[in-house]
C-alpha cells in the first residue's frame, strides 16, 4: 500500500528528516554542505513510502537570493522573489520503485500545496521524465540551458507562473 504525507520540516523528527536527506543524497544530484539547514527551510517534505519502506521524497522549497541570482544568471531568466517564491525540487525515488509514476505523485503532492504561487524546478537536461512530468504539472522549459555547479551535467529551467496571475491574464 502506498501513502504521501506531506509536511512541515518542523513537524518531522529528526529521523524523518535524516531519512528525507539520505534519499535526496542517494541521488548525488545536490551539494551536501549545508543540505539539513536548507531541508529545515523548505516549505515542505513530502515522503512516500510503500508498505512502510521510504520510496521517495520531493520538497517545496524557499530558495535562498543567491541560488536564485546564480539560477538566473546561468538561465538568462529573471527570477523575482515575489513572482516564484518556491522551488520544486529533491524529487527522488529509490531506483527499485522507479517506473510506477510515484514521481509525478510526489511533485504534484508538492506542487498542490501552493497552487497558487509562481514555482521554479530545474532538471538535468537528460532527465526526460523529469521532464515530461513538469511539463504535465504546467511548468514551461525557460531560458538557455546551463552548467551544473556539480558535475558536468546540463540544466534546463523550468517555470510555473501563478495561478493567480494566469487566471487574470485569462480573462483580459
Amino acid at each position: 500500500m502506498n501513502q504521501i504525507d506531506l509536511k512541515s520540516p518542523c513537524e518531522c523528527s529528526d529521523y524523518e528528516i535524516d531519512d528525507f536527506m539520505r534519499l535526496v543524497t542517494e541521488g548525488c544530484e545536490v551539494a551536501v554542505g549545508g543540505l539539513r539547514k536548507r531541508v529545515m527551510a523548505a516549505k515542505h517534505l513530502v515522503f512516500l513510502r510503500t508498505d512502510g519502506q521510504l520510496v521517495g521524497v520531493a520538497a517545496m522549497k524557499n530558495p535562498n537570493d543567491g541560488y536564485r541570482l546564480r539560477v538566473a544568471n546561468a538561465s538568462g531568466v529573471p527570477l523575482v522573489k515575489q513572482e516564484f517564491p518556491y522551488e520544486l525540487g529533491w524529487v527522488f525515488v529509490v531506483p527499485a520503485a522507479r517506473g510506477n509514476g510515484y514521481a509525478h505523485a510526489l511533485a504534484k503532492a508538492a506542487v498542490t500545496h501552493v497552487n497558487k504561487n509562481g514555482i521554479i524546478a530545474t532538471s538535468r537536461t537528460d532527465n526526460l521524465a523529469m521532464h515530461r512530468i513538469l511539463i504535465h504539472l504546467e511548468f514551461t522549459p525557460s531560458g538557455s540551458t546551463y552548467c551544473s555547479t556539480l558535475d558536468n551535467h546540463k540544466l534546463q529551467l523550468f517555470l510555473r507562473e501563478s495561478r493567480v496571475h494566469f487566471l487574470s491574464v485569462n480573462r483580459i
